[in-house]
């Protein structure tokens, strides 16, 4: 059943950040060799370990910004190649800040104090969109300062969500029709391209569309539908007016669907979280990762890198990877003991492929943003 947008992303935060507990036990390097010997006193940055993840490449960024006021960071994602957008937390409070690595100067872009658990985005034009439970506001991609905020009905009409990537439009289902609804990002003009319907067993509206996701060129809205007996999920599109309903039949249920900046589509399992590449028209699935269940996987725009957070049955911990997705080499491995936490987001690659950005927080709860080069 589909809840409020605040329910939902109540639970998703929730489910995201139990997903990525973790930190650093030991590790490997280049080409899976392992590192040997007895952990180290200090970590890069000469603080003592405490939990701190002893990462060999890691660049601890300097924020003082968080660490004089006790903000704890929970999300990090680029904006271009030298800007990092992070969002922290204190107690009831949430705050967002820009930093700048060539100067070296942290911005406080917004205050969403009033609206606790943001999360956001880059959009097309170098914009930024930040979403929450109660709003959508979008940040003049210079000052940092709102150019639009949009605050949801409080009719808990807006369920599952997600915007445009060039900014213009939102795609949601509703808790009350059960519908999938393609507006205006001001929530104007509705308009209904998806409908929920009955099963063939009668009576309730359980065949009803779900996790909306926009196409590269924002004209199409991924989903996912039910099948007639509800038991199976099957990827399906329509055009932002309503019109032409794609249901990918090529694809084997229960996948869900993103699209690369190329325009191929990546599909996912969700039980395994395992991405492929969609191929030959549609007709052939090509896996970017070893097989195996993950808990967490996220790929650049271009597929280049992808990051995984998996379970060794083996060493009955977690496993955070990096792949080089053409080789198909695991390029980092680290193996992931107990009380720490490490968070990446969809955006933790930098646009030019160079590093990763990382979200580190220590059993003490101190929580600091890692720079980790990719080769």
């Amino acid at each position: 059943m589909l809840v409020s947008m605040r329910a939902f992303i109540k639970v998703a935060c929730f489910v995201f950040l139990t997903a990525l507990i973790f930190c650093f036990s030991s590790c490997t390097g280049g080409d899976n060799t392992p590192v040997t010997g007895a952990p180290p006193a200090q970590s890069p940055d000469t603080e003592p370990l405490s939990g701190m993840p002893y990462i060999p490449d890691a660049q601890k960024i300097n924020i003082p910004a968080l660490s004089a006021n006790a903000y704890t960071p929970y999300f990090a994602a680029w904006i271009d190649d030298h800007r990092i957008l992070i969002c922290a937390s204190h107690e009831s409070q949430t705050k967002m800040f820009v930093h700048n690595l060539r100067t070296e100067i942290t911005s406080e872009a917004l205050d969403g104090a009033d609206d606790f658990g943001w999360f956001g985005r880059v959009l097309s034009d170098g914009r930024i969109c930040m979403y929450g439970f109660e709003k959508i506001v979008i940040l003049n991609k210079n000052t940092y300062q709102a150019d639009l905020v949009v605050t949801f009905p409080d009719d808990h009409s807006i369920g599952e969500m997600d915007v445009s990537p060039d900014g213009t439009m939102i795609a949601y289902t509703s808790p009350q029709d059960f519908g999938l609804y393609v507006a205006n990002i001001d929530l104007s003009e509705p308009r209904l391209v998806q409908k929920a319907t009955a099963s063939a067993r009668g009576g309730d509206i359980d065949i009803r569309p779900s996790l909306p996701r926009w196409s590269t060129d924002s004209r199409r809205v991924f989903f996912m539908m039910p099948g007639a007996d509800s038991t199976e999920l099957k990827a399906a599109s329509v055009d932002i007016e309503g019109k032409q309903h794609d249901q990918l039949d090529y694809l084997p249920v229960n996948y869900t669907v993103s699209e690369l900046s190329s325009g191929k589509l990546i599909a996912v399992n969700l039980a395994s979280n395992r991405p492929y590449s969609v191929e030959s028209g549609g007709h052939e699935m090509v896996p970017l990762l070893p097989e195996r269940e993950y808990l967490l996987t996220v790929w650049d725009q271009d597929a280049k890198y992808a990051l995984a957070l998996w379970n060794d049955p083996a060493e009955t911990s977690d496993v955070f990877s990096v792949y080089d997705i053409a080789s198909g080499k695991e390029t980092r491995s680290y193996k992931l003991p107990e009380f720490a936490r490490l968070y990446f987001s969809q955006n933790a690659v930098s646009p030019n492929r160079t590093q990763l950005v990382l979200v580190f927080i220590d059993e003490l709860n101190r929580g600091n943003c890692y720079l980790l080069k990719l080769p």
